[in-house]
């Protein structure tokens, strides 16, 4: 049988959102990607740091930017449902990328329903299990997982949009959806993909290698793709199409956008600046500078744009009240550092910043009780970890520690733990050990060992 991988082909077409138009699609059709997906063979995955619920009654919703593994997450909870004992015959997987279900609507989507029924010989009431890839390019698809949902069926979805997380969303399905974050691969996950053993004897005897894996894995990112290629100019030519990918189709298409130039800069300058404390004003008055006009009105909907299909995050200030949080400048990172090597924005220092947020995102994802801020009260810390509103560890990072930058990187962190009651910890590319500065001690460790612990010892 064909691996299911090779069914989500349509994955890598384009749904143009402009001139989309919903049509009917033969039944003919239809059975032809349902008997596909059900013969199909589920691909080998590479376990990842998420752990989705299986008895969930709620739908499961896997939203992410795209080419980060969606799909793969939802086949390794296909093949946990398998080894569970739900039959294989059960588990219906359809991919609304496929160009083949380009413009489906609400009124053909129970029809899938029914092909599925007349190709698996089930009775009505033996519901299948349904995976739903990139489920937002289907017209009206709320109200049918919602109804579906309340007859009883357990729903999977994946979506490369924030919508799948937005206000709009969260009140079409009524409180019946939770979702899980997914990100390129963390530096845990990468290793596990290249098949490096990452055990405490192996940390050790392997030092060297492991630097290098680090430095590797901060240049060309996660993305799993990217990842397992090794030829340099082939990673980069991925990240070069996944950009693409993001800019035209799900920003340009998405929101019809046509001053794509400006776009394009304005995307460009922003992923430059992670690291960075960064605003709409900030990038309004560099588009001014090189010539571009452009109101601040479009700049806030096309940074909105970048956020909402997961290119680029934003940190806030640590402040007890949120309307001063949300008030103060805030902090840019992007979802993958590949892309800063893409723009050629490669500073390791940042990049090691970058990589800890993303690690701090994961956490906070993992660990609902826990958000991630920056410190800018008089000291400037680069996260500040706090569990239901209470700093819990100040952490700054620096490549390297030394006796020039020893008291810039050390006083801060001594200064917030003391007046908070927070941990200081400092992470840095390959040192390990304990700074004392003041009199107090402060915890150093390597972001290999930081990344490669379980979210609860860190």
């Amino acid at each position: 049988m064909a691996a299911l991988k090779n069914v989500s082909y349509g994955k890598q077409k384009s749904l143009n959102y402009v001139s989309y138009r919903k049509h009917m699609i033969d039944r003919e059709t239809l059975k032809r990607v349902v008997a596909e997906s059900l013969s199909a063979s589920l691909p080998d995955v590479i376990p990842r740091d998420v752990k989705v619920d299986l008895n969930s009654p709620s739908i499961v919703a896997l939203a992410g930017v795209r080419r980060a593994g969606k799909t793969y997450e939802m086949f390794s909870i296909m093949k946990a449902l398998v080894q569970q004992g739900v039959p294989r015959s059960r588990l219906l997987y359809v991919n609304f990328e496929d160009e083949r279900l380009r413009g489906i609507g609400t009124d053909q989507l129970q029809e899938v329903i029914d092909v599925y029924h007349e190709l698996s010989g089930s009775k009505q009431d033996e519901r299948p299990y349904l995976f739903l890839d990139e489920v937002q390019n289907a017209e009206g698809w709320e109200m049918w997982v919602r109804r579906l949902h309340d007859e009883g069926f357990r729903i999977f979805v994946t979506g490369s949009s924030s919508k799948l997380l937005s206000r709009e969303i969260a009140t079409a399905l009524a409180g019946r959806q939770i979702t899980y974050l997914i990100f390129p691969f963390s530096f845990k996950e990468f290793l596990s993909a290249i098949r490096f053993n990452a055990d405490p004897v192996s940390l050790y005897s392997r030092w060297g290698e492991v630097m290098g894996l680090v430095s590797a894995y901060l240049t060309y990112g996660g993305f799993p793709e990217v990842v397992l290629t090794r030829e340099e100019p082939t990673k980069l030519r991925l990240l070069s199409s996944y950009y693409d990918s993001i800019v035209f189709r799900d920003i340009v298409e998405r929101y019809s956008v046509r001053d794509t130039n400006t776009l394009a800069t304005l995307l460009r300058y922003a992923a430059s600046s992670y690291g960075n404390q960064f605003s709409s004003s900030k990038a309004y008055n560099y588009l001014k500078s090189n010539g571009i006009r452009v109101s601040k009105k479009t700049v806030d909907a096309y940074l909105d744009h970048a956020k909402s299909v997961f290119f680029l995050f934003e940190l806030f200030k640590y402040s007890k009240g949120f309307k001063r949080s949300n008030q103060a400048r805030r902090k840019a990172y992007l979802v993958d550092s590949g892309f800063a090597s893409l723009f050629g924005a490669q500073d390791w220092g940042r990049l090691l910043e970058n990589a800890v947020f993303l690690e701090l995102q994961r956490m906070v994802a993992n660990d609902p009780t826990l958000s991630v801020n920056y410190w800018s009260d008089g000291e400037e810390v680069d996260f500040a970890l706090s569990r239901r509103g209470q700093l819990v560890q100040a952490i700054q990072v620096t490549y390297e520690l030394s006796e020039s930058n020893r008291k810039r990187e050390l006083e801060p962190v001594v200064e917030v733990a003391g007046q908070t009651g927070a941990e200081p910890l400092l992470i840095t590319y390959d040192r390990d050990g304990e700074e004392i500065y003041e009199g107090k001690r402060v915890k150093v460790i390597s972001f290999a060992r930081w990344a490669l612990r379980p979210f609860s010892e860190r």
